[in-house]
């Protein structure tokens, strides 16, 4: 692969074709000397488009010029490999430099040539997956870059709409809700916009005091569930209560911790303490058997 180093014409250069900018930073290859290639009496740019956008105002400026016999392949891979010395490509950035090369690669050399410029493993599955990320909104791709949603999730969010997308992205980033808290939070409120016939917008404004409270962030998080599970299982929030109630009456020990079946799916109770010797284990042990005896374990087995 041959350069020749050329003082070109500025007016000669295509600044609007982009196909091969991956990097999109103010510092992109701004120290280096830019490359490109002549194609129609034009050169496009390879890389140093931060650099040859700094120069605008001269005449003239000095590039390494690809050699007219030089493929298709090679330029994406000049490009490719010219840009990333200068930063290790984010996810968005790794999809760009993907789909250059998926562009000209059957399936066979696809994953060949993505393996040898980018270094890494892939199949076909990951690279159709990782390309997807260029459709997604742009505020979507923002968030993936930022880790505060994963890829998946932003797959999901973009099939809602624009104003949808923005609200959740702030309920997410408000409620610093996990990965695995933010599907569930999503779905909470998908169903009850469906069951009640209103819009997303409208289920999630009924959060936003909630958010907006002086409260810190766990018991927001908590806040924000119990209203979504009260408004989209309400018989069953009637008998978690009920439950509550009754093993309240109970008035059981600090030492005895007594778990039972809040989704009603499962119909196990689970009554355990912990103790230091055999004397501790008797006492407490004589314990348990008196409150087991209580009347109120009717009431509580009832309601289950």
């Amino acid at each position: 692969m041959k350069f020749t180093r050329e003082n070109i014409s500025l007016k000669k250069i295509n600044f609007k074709n982009k196909k091969y900018k991956i990097v999109d930073t103010y510092y992109e290859d701004i120290f280096f000397t830019p490359i490109l290639f002549l194609s129609e009496g034009e050169f496009i740019i390879l890389s140093g488009h931060a650099f040859l956008k700094s120069e605008r105002n001269k005449e003239k400026v000095w590039a390494n010029i690809v050699d007219e016999k030089t493929s298709l392949l090679d330029c994406i891979k000049i490009s490719i490999l010219s840009q990333k010395r200068i930063k290790e490509f984010n996810i968005v950035e790794e999809a760009l430099g993907l789909n250059l090369i998926k562009s000209i690669s059957n399936e066979e050399e696809c994953v060949k040539n993505a393996e040898e410029i980018l270094g890494a493993k892939y199949n076909l599955s990951i690279i159709n997956d990782i390309v997807s990320i260029l459709v997604l909104d742009e505020k979507i791709q923002a968030s993936i870059l930022s880790g505060l949603i994963h890829f998946k999730m932003g797959k999901y969010l973009n099939k809602f709409k624009n104003d949808e997308i923005s609200c959740f992205l702030n309920f997410f980033e408000s409620l610093k809700l996990s990965f695995s808290s933010q599907k569930r939070f999503l779905r909470l409120v998908q169903e009850i916009a469906k069951i009640e016939d209103i819009s997303i917008l409208a289920c999630l404004e009924h959060l936003s005091g909630i958010v907006s409270m002086d409260l810190n962030i766990n018991k927001k998080q908590e806040e924000v569930f119990k209203k979504l599970l009260n408004r989209r299982y309400p018989e069953m929030t009637k008998a978690q209560k009920k439950i509550r109630d009754s093993v309240k009456k109970l008035n059981l020990p600090a030492f005895i911790n007594f778990k039972y079946p809040l989704d009603f799916e499962a119909l196990e109770f689970e009554l355990s303490f912990k103790f230091k010797n055999r004397e501790e284990l008797l006492k407490k042990g004589d314990t348990i058997k008196d409150i087991i005896k209580l009347k109120e374990w009717d009431e509580v087995l009832l309601k289950a």
